[in-house]
């Protein structure tokens, strides 16, 4: 293997453990809370900063925009600490970014590695809006101004925590509708942010390759690619 996990954060339901950088909902003992960070910000620096100096890819957790932000932070020191390197580090599943932070995915060539099997109305959506209160569950992956930005981006499956199977079709139609592509229902996730077929099937193509650094190689059906 040449990638090292790391967990940032949790997730951004009742449970609160996502890192956020606006409280949460009162819970219901009225307590207020931003989450949990895993690493300590100087911890992570430092660790991002050799891992990618070792030649090894970081692929963070990262759920709350607090941990996109940490984890862009990490990815920064080691850009400048390693101007040299080629890794493409990832942040999953990135689907709370504030403003500020969107564009930084393109500017440090990181990965959004997203998790379109989980992004349509479901009972993990309501869980979140339950906990970050509904304006913001409402507003919860923003594929399309990530792509509009240039951020390089990938698509995770999340198998087999949360989702029956790791079949693509699943995920290119959430990307796509942003309903539920079981058909359990007709209701949409913040359907500004749905993406075009094609966006969506080169972010499972030549998405996945490029964060691999096999974009030369497979990807695309090209001649000269491996063909599977």
């Amino acid at each position: 293997t040449d990638c090292v996990k790391m967990y940032l954060d949790g997730v951004p339901t009742p449970a609160r453990t996502a890192s956020m950088l606006e409280p949460y909902v009162p819970d219901a003992q009225g307590a207020t809370t931003r989450g949990l960070l895993h690493v300590a910000p100087s911890v992570l620096n430092a660790d991002v900063v050799e891992i990618d100096r070792r030649g090894y890819t970081a692929k963070l957790h990262a759920a709350g925009d607090g941990s996109i932000r940490e984890g862009l932070d990490a990815i920064a020191a080691a850009r400048q600490a390693n101007p040299g390197s080629d890794r493409r580090h990832e942040l999953a599943h990135a689907g709370y970014i504030a403003p500020a932070d969107l564009p930084r995915f393109a500017a440090l060539n990181a990965v959004a590695d997203q998790s379109p099997y989980i992004w349509y109305p479901s009972p993990i959506i309501d869980a979140v809006a339950a906990a970050v209160g509904p304006e913001r569950g409402a507003h919860y992956w923003p594929t399309r101004t990530l792509i509009e930005s240039k951020a390089p981006l990938a698509a995770g499956s999340d198998w087999p925590s949360v989702v029956p199977t790791m079949d693509p079709w699943a995920g290119i139609e959430a990307m796509v509708t942003r309903s539920d592509p079981y058909g359990n229902g007709s209701a949409r996730l913040w359907p500004e942010e749905a993406i075009p077929l094609a966006d969506a099937l080169r972010i499972y193509t030549l998405g996945g390759a490029a964060a691999l650094r096999r974009e030369q190689d497979t990807g695309s059906i090209v001649v000269g690619k491996s063909a599977d």
